[in-house]
This record gives C-alpha cells, structure tokens and sequence, in this order.
C-alpha cells in the first residue's frame, strides 16, 4: 500500500510543475524581448527578412503569446531587413530602361558615374554595383556609356568653316564646348571668322578629354595710314615705321617738311605696306 501511494506521488511531481503565460514579444527588439520573456523563458533567435520590418524586430514567435507553457524556450524570428532580390542584368539598355527594370524588383537606380567606352554606345549602362544580389530599397549605381574617348577630326579648313559651324561639328562628334579653345590669327587668305587650322588636324583622333584647339581668322592685317603731313621728314618716317609702314621719300635735296603722303590718311592698308612721302 506505501509503495502504491509513492508511485502517485511520482507521476503527480511532473504534472505539477508550474506553467506560465508567454509574453508578447512581436514588434520589440531583440532586447527588449528578452527582458520580457525572462525569467521564466529564454530567447533562441532565428533571422528572417521582410520587406518594410525594422530590422531587429520580433517578427514572430513560438509558443504563441497568451498560451501557458512551462520553463524553457521562445523561438523568435528577428527581422534582418529588408527582403533579397536578385538584381536584373542591364548591360547595354538605356538609361531609362534599366531604371524601370531596377524599379520593377524594388531596387533604386542611380547613374552615379559616366565613362568612355569603345564597345557600349553612348547613353547605355556599362556595369552596375552591386551586380548580382541586394535588398529592396538598395540603391543600384550605374555608369553609363559617353561613348568613344577618341573621334576622328573632321576637315574644318579646306572646306570653308566658320568658327561657329566648327564647334557644332565638333560638338556633335561629342567634343564639349568647354574643351574647344579658339586663338585668332591675322590671314591674308582666309576670310574673317573662319578656320586657319585645327589641333588635332583634320583626320587626327581627337580626345573628347582634352583640348581642341582652332585657330581662327582675323583677316588681313590691316591698319589706317596716320597723317604725317606737315611734319619733318625725321618725324613722319618714325611714326609711319613705329605703325609697321615702310616710308619711301621723295623730294629735293635737304628737304625736311612732308607735304604730301599716298596712300591718303585714314586709308586701310596692310601691316608692312610702303607709304611714299613728298617733301619740300
């Protein structure tokens, strides 16, 4: 009869040991979740993603909350962010097309860099970071495509070319503006405001990094005779070589007052052109 009784006394001792209600722990930290659990459970953490969770946070858990447990475990699921994509390919697209192939998972797009490429086209995606996997709401970073780095020089000096018709080739070849430097020259030849010459020159490879250089027409070198009239022969010669003339002299011995000049005062005529000077 003792033995019986401390039989039921055995398989009784495990039917009382105390439950306890299982705390909440969804939506709190890691942390916080356990300080609640405690002391009467302890946290095992598994890791999940979920698009739009603060990451850290209690996702779910097992037991449920509000049921009664005994002492042990709660298995957490923390949310580690958001969920993984895998990133779409867009070597070679457009820029707007990779933008809306990126949109359409979930990631954003940024042309973060541009770059010279012999082989991709001008305004197509070269490569993309990062380039396989990443989260929703990552931001994927293109470089984008300005083409060749070298175009070929075009002809803008045997076939007449304006300074402004020069830069809009130039600048449809993808040369910018700002790399287009322009001296000016006087010409004999070469009407006023056109190509004397380039650098590179016509037909030479032009680096769109560089430095393109026209030389561009002033016409001739061409300036008014000054009137030198009245003046001693000693005077008028010094000013008209002091101007770029060449002064001939004509006139009696011990002449010294010009009477007279050709070409006219106030005429126009090339830099190093002779001025003849009459004097009594």
């Amino acid at each position: 009869m003792a033995a019986g009784a401390g039989g039921a006394a055995v398989i009784l001792r495990p039917m009382l040991s105390p439950s306890f209600a299982v705390p909440v722990l969804t939506g709190l930290s890691v942390g916080d979740a356990g300080v609640r659990a405690a002391p009467h459970f302890h946290l095992v953490v598994a890791h999940e993603r979920l698009t739009g969770a603060r990451v850290g946070v209690v996702l779910t858990q097992r037991p449920a909350a509000a049921t009664r447990h005994h002492r042990g475990s709660i298995v957490v699921e923390v949310s580690d962010g958001n969920a993984a994509v895998a990133v779409p390919g867009v070597s070679g697209m457009t820029l707007d097309d990779a933008v809306r192939s990126l949109r359409a998972v979930g990631l954003e797009p940024s042309e973060s860099a541009s770059a010279f490429s012999d082989t991709v086209p001008s305004g197509q995606v070269i490569s993309w970071s990062p380039a396989r996997q990443a989260y929703v709401g990552d931001v994927v970073d293109l470089v984008v495509s300005e083409g060749a780095e070298f175009v070929t020089m075009p002809d803008l000096v045997t076939i007449p070319t304006s300074a402004t018709q020069a830069v809009a080739q130039l600048e449809a070849l993808g040369i910018p503006a700002a790399v287009i430097t322009q001296a000016q020259d006087f010409s004999d030849t070469v009407p006023t405001g056109d190509v004397i010459a380039s650098s590179p020159p016509a037909g030479g490879r032009a680096d769109r990094a560089g430095t393109v250089t026209l030389d561009v027409s002033k016409g001739p070198d061409v300036v008014p005779v000054p009137d030198v009239r009245g003046r001693t022969v000693a005077v008028a010669e010094a000013t008209l070589k002091q101007d770029g003339f060449v002064p001939q002299t004509y006139g009696p011995p011990g002449a010294s007052i010009v009477v007279d000049q050709k070409p006219v005062p106030g005429t126009s005529v090339k830099r190093g052109s002779a001025v003849l000077l009459v004097a009594f």
